[in-house]
């Protein structure tokens, strides 16, 4: 697409984002949907339309602007409620304490770590194993996508020094590996990411705080069988050459890059690290009765890492802070953070009394999902997040569906907590389409190692996969957790 294309599509794009965030309150409204619940439903289809076509900060920032001229709120209310919700500031707070661990090295000294094994020399798929396991590791500790660079930039140095192409199948299916192991090890950890803004849209809406450590048992086993079985599918299936990696020399890469021992901040930073993932999940392990339970309690996912960033500025090793906030906040994905600001804030809106969307989306669905068993109501639930999410954002996708989740399991004899859990999994699985997620966007546009048929081969039929697996492994294991 020329330029010139390009921006009269941006402008179209832009005039449909803001004639449906003002124009649509115009309509009659259906069902048992209010005036008020038509204004805020405009606003929330404008900006999954504008997420999905222009950008994420601009359409946030109109719709939250919007809501102030609404019977919901003012100008100013709108304001505060949307960037004082506590998700945005623990996931800002996540986002600034991971720059300078990414900056500084430390991940590629995990990725060291992990390929480093003694297993690994000279057996090609232990290599390939490796590989995609400190990818998902990587993932779950630190950010998905500067992970998939990180990665790839290592797997590309190691394709080319031991004569792969993009014209060999092993290639494709390690490039796209890289992604796919990203999502699922994005997913793990509810505290971080899109993980958590839907979860806390879950929350907002029903009131059931999901427990850190019960999701984590139920996603990190199913994740890592879907991971299990792309590697399985790899060998066996698709079956590339891997003759050219049995003589494959790390250890000249690691000395290319100066990867020797960790220096002093990297230590500490890697402990930092290590210590805001165990402070997130342990109060739900700990005693209760323990005075460093209470503490956690009260503290809260965002009151920690509250704490940790106070303590990375204030600290300082060899002279320099941990955290120089001002140069993380140049490196913060900014485009996320206004993107869970607005969708959090009118999602919420939109779920409220005296909008009647609720019900009426309750009275239109319950028809199809409602008074169905735990396991048919989680499969259409998964099959739903998986198909909206590769046509839409994933986050979006899945604050938009917690809600209605909310509302058509009121009826049912089992634990929402369950379906709530599979669904937020599914959701990262979102590849297929360029517009489904970040991830799937460096996916699509990397054209120097994967062509676009191989992508969307292993994209389907990895998305099947990952339905498969949810439900023959993470239902049986979700409904053990949550005692359903």
């Amino acid at each position: 697409m020329t330029n010139q294309k390009k921006n009269w599509a941006y402008l179209v794009n832009s005039l449909v984002t803001l004639g449906i965030m003002f124009g649509f309150s115009l309509l009659p409204a259906p069902g048992t949907i209010t005036p008020l619940g038509m204004q805020i439903l405009g606003i929330f289809i404008a900006l999954i339309y504008g997420w999905s076509t222009v950008g994420t900060i601009w359409p946030s920032l109109a719709g939250i602007l919007a809501m102030g001229f609404t019977d919901y709120a003012t100008v100013s209310e709108a304001i505060m409620q949307a960037m004082g919700n506590d998700v945005v500031w623990q996931l800002l707070l996540i986002m600034a304490m991971l720059v300078p661990i990414e900056n500084e090295g430390v991940a590629n000294h995990i990725s060291k770590f992990f390929l480093s094994l003694p297993i690994v020399k000279g057996r090609p798929w232990a290599f390939s194993a490796i590989f995609l396991f400190a990818t998902y590791v990587l993932s779950a500790s630190t950010s998905g996508t500067a992970t998939i660079l990180l990665m790839w930039a290592i797997l590309y140095s190691i394709l080319r020094s031991v004569g792969y192409t993009i014209a060999d199948r092993y290639t494709s299916l390690m490039i796209f590996g890289v992604v796919y192991a990203s999502i699922l090890g994005f997913a793990t950890f509810p505290f971080k990411g899109p993980a958590l803004a839907i979860l806390r849209s879950y929350a907002a809406a029903s009131g059931q705080v999901m427990d850190n450590a019960l999701y984590m048992a139920v996603v990190i086993p199913t994740t890592l069988v879907m991971l299990a079985g792309y590697l399985l599918a790899m060998r066996v299936i698709f079956r590339p050459d891997t003759e050219k990696l049995k003589n494959i020399d790390l250890q000249a890469y690691f000395d290319a890059l100066d990867l020797h021992q960790m220096n002093r901040r990297q230590r500490v930073l890697l402990g930092v690290l290590c210590m805001s993932i165990l402070l997130m999940f342990l109060p739900s392990i700990m005693p209760k009765t323990w005075a460093l339970t209470a503490f956690l309690q009260a503290l809260g996912s965002s009151g920690v890492m509250v704490l940790i960033v106070t303590v990375m500025i204030a600290v300082r090793v060899e002279g320099k802070p941990l955290l120089n906030f001002k140069q993380a906040a140049a490196q913060i994905q900014w485009g996320i953070v206004f993107l869970v600001m607005a969708a959090l804030f009118v999602a919420g809106a939109l779920c409220s009394e005296g909008t009647g969307v609720t019900d009426y989306f309750h009275d239109v669905l319950y028809p199809v999902l409602g008074g169905r068993s735990l396991a048919v109501f989680s499969l259409l639930g998964v099959l739903s997040g998986t198909v909206i999410t590769n046509f839409g954002n994933n986050a979006a996708m899945g604050v938009v569906l917690m809600p209605l989740i909310h509302a058509l399991s009121a009826g049912g004899d089992f634990n929402p907590l369950v379906p709530v859990t599979l669904v937020t999994m599914s959701v990262f699985v979102a590849v297929i389409t360029p517009v489904a997620s970040p991830h799937a966007a460096l996916l699509h546009g990397n054209r120097e190692w994967i062509s676009g048929r191989h992508v969307y081969l292993y994209a389907v039929s990895m998305t099947l996969w990952s339905v498969f697996v949810t439900m023959l492994v993470g239902l049986p294991l979700a409904r053990l957790v949550f005692g359903s």
